[in-house]
């Protein structure tokens, strides 16, 4: 048998193949929507047999994401004799929804004109459906990234001026009581500044490197966090002492590690209660202590950090995996099997080590070492010592007034003649009618001129005027380019006044030095 068609003739069997065939799904039904075809695409979308396709109603099918006027909009669109093309949610056999681009085509008698059948073609967008929720989601991510960054900035911007008068009220006040008041506000204002650096990293726009950060700070912020994501019958418990516990690791990458941990034993509670103790205290190794640790841990000091829980524990099969990249005993997409990885990779990488100990219907304990913040003489780290004072004079712009004013005070109480701009503008005009100063001090993030554009435009002027340039975060400067930018010093906000003071003294004595006999 033939079929001719825009007189071009077929055989049947070729007909029959492209409708078998076809990469989207076929169905054919009569006036009632009773289907009377479908192709072995469909049945693949729908996880129907033709048999149990085959004389049923297409409702069979129908889900219900799609409204009752929805469907009867679209009946009436067919059974006026019009093509109706749209998008909607059908039900497969198991129950799970997929997304399809249908074409439903009413089918005329060739003698009488009239509608006999209805002709269906459904394009599969399930995979397209997921694509563009993985774009929404990363689209959502951004925008978060960019709003979390400027809210960063803008608190850092906040936070400057808090330290530096604070620093002021401490060298004003000799009283005793006033000292331990600022030396509370100076620590949740540093507690402040290392969760901003935590928004900053997440936003992608710095990368904070390693830093002296105490853990016990750290400890305390994650457990905040997830203290939501455990219902109220989970006792959580921090044990970290009164004494501070300084490593000089990524404050981000630690705090997303402890996370991790804390998520993985609210998943080892299986909804039920129990407890999530963190402690953390100092503990001191000598050589082979430090190797049955971790082969390449060395002798010293060290900060420990336990997370343990009374979840459901963990096999000897699983334990023995558990740091290994990918493994995870999560059902399929609720988890990547990399978040233990990365935190032994961090904490390595920090010259410490993580450690597991589980048992099965008892709980975890995960033991992470990283070596306590040491100076070059192998004590512990301290804060910057006082700067020696000075008597330079000094450009301080900054277009925040209060950074400004601060700036000004915090260095006049240094010694420094300090002439303090809150415009780039009038700054560089300040150098270009004959201004004599020593060292410019310049914000980056500012109007009209940046503070890069700002110290082109003065070095034009006075080549050799060294310039410190201050940023809560820039895309253009960091601690690794801005000597090749032409600038003497970089520093982020918020600004530690004793850090600034030293940094100062440092870029003025350097500028002062005689030249090398070499």
């Amino acid at each position: 048998m033939v079929v001719t068609i825009c007189q071009v003739t077929f055989p049947d069997y070729l007909l029959t193949s492209v409708l078998e065939q076809s990469p989207v799904g076929m169905v054919w039904t009569d006036l009632e929507g009773i289907v009377l075809y479908v192709n072995p695409h469909f049945c693949g979308l729908s996880g129907y047999t033709p048999d149990e396709l085959t004389g049923q109603s297409v409702e069979l099918v129908r889900s219900d994401r799609q409204s009752e006027s929805f469907h009867e909009n679209l009946w009436e669109t067919i059974r006026g004799g019009q093509e109706w093309v749209g998008r909607f949610d059908n039900k497969r056999k198991d129950g799970s929804i997929y997304s399809v681009k249908a074409t439903i085509t009413p089918i005329r008698h060739p003698e009488t004109g009239e509608i006999s059948h209805y002709a269906s073609t459904h394009e599969d967008l399930t995979q397209y459906e997921e694509l563009r929720k993985s774009l929404r989601q990363s689209q959502r991510f951004e925008s978060l990234g960019v709003l979390a960054g400027g809210m960063a900035h803008e608190f850092n911007n906040i936070l400057t001026p808090i330290f530096g008068y604070l620093d002021l009220i401490r060298s004003a006040s000799p009283n005793p009581q006033a000292q331990r008041y600022v030396d509370h506000a100076e620590r949740a204002a540093e507690r402040a500044r290392q969760l901003i650096a935590q928004i900053l990293a997440f936003s992608r726009q710095v990368s904070p490197g390693d830093e002296q950060v105490d853990l016990r700070l750290v400890i305390k912020e994650s457990l905040k966090l997830v203290r939501s994501l455990f219902p109220s019958n989970v006792e959580i418990s921090c044990e970290v002492g009164e004494a501070a516990l300084t490593a000089v690791v990524n404050p981000a990458q630690v705090h997303q590690s402890l996370l991790n941990l804390y998520t993985n034993a609210y998943h080892a509670f299986e909804g039920g209660d129990g407890v999530l103790k963190v402690q953390a205290s100092h503990v001191d190794f000598d050589t082979g202590a430090a190797v049955r640790v971790h082969p390449e841990m060395s002798a010293g000091r060290y900060v420990r950090v336990v997370v343990s829980d009374t979840g459901c524990g963990m096999e000897p099969e699983v334990l023995d995996h558990a740091f290994d990249p990918f493994f995870t005993t999560k059902p399929q997409g609720e988890g990547t099997g990399l978040g233990l990885a990365e935190a032994r990779g961090i904490f390595e990488e920090a010259g410490g080590a993580i450690s597991a100990e589980s048992e099965l219907g008892v709980g975890s304990t995960f033991t992470v070492h990283l070596p306590c913040a040491l100076t070059s003489e192998g004590t512990r780290a301290e804060p910057p010592a006082a700067a020696r004072r000075g008597s330079e004079e000094i450009l301080f712009v900054d277009d925040d007034p209060e950074i400004a004013a601060m700036g000004k005070e915090l260095l006049e109480l240094q010694g420094y003649e300090v002439t303090a701009k809150t415009n780039s503008v009038e700054a560089l005009v300040a150098i270009r009618e004959g201004g004599q100063f020593d060292l410019l001090i310049t914000d980056q993030t500012m109007p009209h001129l940046t503070g890069t554009q700002l110290a082109h435009e003065v070095h034009a002027v006075h080549p050799g005027l060294p310039v410190l340039l201050i940023t809560g975060f820039s895309e253009t400067v960091s601690a690794e380019n801005f000597a090749e930018l032409g600038l003497s010093g970089y520093m982020r906000k918020p600004l530690a006044p004793r850090e600034l003071a030293a940094t100062i003294r440092r870029i003025l004595d350097r500028s002062c030095a005689p030249p090398s006999s070499d």
